[in-house]
């Protein structure tokens, strides 16, 4: 039984919409329905149909109640549910009170079907109109975006309320770069294969730069993904070609991946209409026509000058000059000539070169410029004009006999001597000489000298024998030259440090050197008389440290003789008060015994009796005991009394123990007295006949001491 066996009805006061009458086969709503059964008292349920007989059974397998509302309390519309009513239990893919909505991620099998009895066409069901998983290529919105938490600020509730597609229509709301109503495409600037069902199915396009990075050098806005999954752009913009519109094509030039030069744009090419296509990097026209040359065929080619504006380039006349390159100036037609040739047709060496050479040029004369008087040399054979006795092409060497080119003499002589130079095999003597330094060839080899005219120092006999001394002293000459070696490197240092004094003259130097030295002597005896200053006040801090112990010694020998003094005054003082009570002989003699006897007199006088004080405890305890009638209370004062007799009795015996210290005392301190005193009055007597200070030295006294003379005797 549905709501397809009814027809729509009114309930408005029990009447019949219509007349009680409505269109054929109209079926009620599942509202309309529920509205009819808001009024429902009971419920009888009658089957029947035209296919059964008497003798066939139908049975009623299954009936439910989805919702109900107590309409006596309130309207049929907002009324309190009854809670008797079946709460159904939605499966999979399914939501709200009686599971008629898709839930969440999941949508009808049948995009735009809902809930059957909503079909377009009256009386038929889809079955179709089930609840499926939504179809999103795995890019359907799984979280919630920032807007969407600031309404639902509980991720996790945020997130509870999404659903990767429409529940009705199934369009799937995407993410990952995806669109379409299944997430089945890329979006435009992105590639790549979104059905893949991976987050990076679809990648942003370069063309060449990033189409959805904001990059400049975006010459395309859409690309797509070819066999091997590289990006391939489309429609890109005028001029650029490649499969990412990373280079441009003929007739532009540019670097569309460089955005950093002009953006990256393909520029047309500029070559005044004389090449017909460039460099597509750096814009060089190629082939220019009507002999034109330049970046833009803006000048006449090489071998060619004129006015390019008037297509004038003539060829020039300059391969018939040996002195040209074979190339003139673009605009005047004048000729490039070779190095170190001039002229209007390269023909003429400059002045200082020669022998002009087609294809090389004119060469450097190079004259030495000591020995000739002249830079300037022969046009053709290059020989420079010399100064006296100086010779060859440069004018750089001198004549036989002569030496050291310079600009007085021209060569200066060699002047050997005779008698100190080598011969020749004619027998002739050799004049000639080392044209750099002027050293003559010597005879022989104990002959030195420029000019060999004197013996070497290592020889023995007068010149021109000049024989060598041998073997012994040329090895103390090389040593003497080892030293000479040393003082031509100090000699060569020295010169190093003149050459730091702005090539002043010795003199002047000297006297700089001079003032220099004065302040160093100065400054030395002023460290000598600071030196000495301090040698002096060390001595005097020595003097002094040795005086403060002398007066460290002299006060404690002064102590120590105002202690002696004093000490013998107090003992003197002391037999002085003794005498009177004790009597002192040469042997020691005293009444030890008698002044004991006379403490233990005192403390017997002093001494409480003890049976008084027991007496007196006894008394206070018939007393107490005659008040008290308790026996526990007896008992009690019983036990106080007695530790009261403990604690007398402890006081007493602590008190005798003290006077018994104490005369023990007193009995050593007499002892101490009498020796000393005996030992002072025999010092006093034996030494001196009177007291007098200083006294003398104790141990002499003491060495004559009757007892230590005894104990020395035995």
């Amino acid at each position: 039984m549905s709501e397809q066996s009814w027809n729509i009805i009114s309930c408005e006061d029990g009447s019949n919409n219509n007349n009680n009458t409505v269109a054929p086969r109209t079926k009620p709503d599942y509202d309309q329905f529920l509205e009819v059964l808001s009024y429902l008292r009971q419920l009888k349920i009658r089957t029947y149909t035209a296919n059964v007989t008497e003798l066939s059974a139908v049975d009623l397998v299954f009936v439910s109640l989805d919702d109900s509302v107590d309409g006596s309390v309130v309207t049929s519309h907002s009324g309190v549910l009854i809670n008797n009513v079946e709460v159904c239990q939605c499966d999979t893919g399914y939501t709200g009170s009686r599971c008629k909505r898709c839930g969440k991620d999941h949508t009808r099998a049948v995009p735009g079907v809902d809930y059957p009895g909503s079909a377009a066409v009256p009386g038929v069901d889809y079955p179709g109109s089930a609840c499926v998983v939504c179809s999103c290529n795995s890019h359907g919105v799984t979280e919630c975006t920032a807007e969407q938490l600031q309404v639902t600020p509980d991720p996790v509730a945020c997130a509870a309320s999404l659903t990767s597609c429409d529940p009705v229509s199934g369009v799937c709301s995407c993410k990952d770069n995806t669109g379409g109503d299944s997430c089945e495409q890329c979006l435009d600037g992105y590639y790549g294969d979104a059905t893949k069902g991976t987050a990076d199915d679809c990648l942003p396009c370069g063309c060449p730069g990033s189409v959805v990075g904001g990059d400049v050098n975006v010459f395309a806005q859409l690309c797509n993904a070819n066999e091997a999954g590289d990006p391939v752009c489309v429609n890109c913009t005028e001029g650029h070609g490649g499969d990412r519109c990373e280079f441009c094509v003929d007739g532009y030039f540019g670097t569309p991946e460089n955005a950093t030069n002009n953006g990256g744009r393909c520029t047309p090419c500029d070559c005044n209409g004389r090449a017909d296509t460039c460099d597509t990097e750096t814009g060089q026209c190629i082939a220019c026509r009507n002999n034109t040359a330049g970046r833009n065929c803006e000048i006449c080619a090489p071998g060619y000058f004129g006015n390019t504006e008037t297509g004038t380039c003539q060829e020039c006349t300059c391969d018939q000059y040996p002195g040209a390159t074979g190339n003139c100036d673009n605009l005047t037609g004048e000729c490039e000539c070779l190095p170190n040739v001039g002229g209007a047709t390269c023909d003429v060496c400059d002045d200082t070169t020669y022998n002009l050479t087609a294809g090389v040029g004119c060469v450097p004369c190079d004259c030495y410029p000591e020995g000739s008087l002249s830079l300037i040399c022969n046009k053709d054979t290059g020989d420079c004009t010399c100064r006296d006795l100086v010779q060859g092409r440069t004018c750089a060497e001198c004549q036989p006999g002569f030496w050291n080119v310079n600009q007085v003499t021209g060569c200066n002589p060699c002047g050997c001597n005779i008698q100190g130079t080598a011969t020749l095999e004619d027998g002739s003597t050799d004049q000639t000489c080392d044209v750099i330094t002027g050293q003559c060839n010597c005879a022989k080899p104990g002959i030195i000298g420029r000019t060999c005219d004197a013996c070497s120092p290592v020889s023995k006999s007068t010149f021109p024998g000049c024989e060598l001394c041998g073997q012994c002293y040329d090895s103390w000459a090389d040593k003497i030259e080892a030293e000479g070696d040393k003082i031509a490197t100090a000699n060569t240092g020295l010169r190093q440090i003149w050459s730091h004094y702005a090539d002043q003259t010795e003199a002047q130097v000297s006297a700089a050197l001079d003032a220099i030295e004065e302040k160093i002597i100065e400054a030395e005896k002023s460290v000598s008389g600071v030196e000495e200053l301090a040698r002096q006040l060390q001595e005097i801090q020595d003097r002094f440290a040795q005086a403060m112990v002398n007066q460290s010694a002299v006060s404690s020998e002064v102590a120590s003789l105002s202690q002696t003094r004093a000490s013998l005054q107090t003992t003197l003082t002391s037999l002085t008060a003794l005498t009177e009570m004790v009597t002192v002989s040469a042997t020691v003699t005293t009444s030890v015994g008698d002044l004991r006897q006379q403490l233990d007199d005192l403390v017997r006088e002093t001494e409480f009796p003890p049976i008084i004080i027991i007496i007196i405890i006894v008394i206070i305890i018939i007393i107490i005991v005659t008040t008290i009638t308790t026996t526990t209370t007896i008992i009690i004062i019983v036990i106080i009394i007695i530790i009261i007799i403990i604690i007398i009795i402890i006081i007493i015996i602590i008190i005798i123990s003290i006077i018994i210290i104490i005369i023990i005392i007193i009995i050593i301190i007499i002892i101490i007295i009498i020796i000393i005193g005996d030992l002072t009055l025999f010092c006093l007597r034996r030494c001196h006949s009177e007291v007098t200070l200083p006294l003398p030295k104790s141990r002499d006294c003491l060495s004559q001491w009757p007892p230590l003379q005894k104990e020395r005797d035995n």
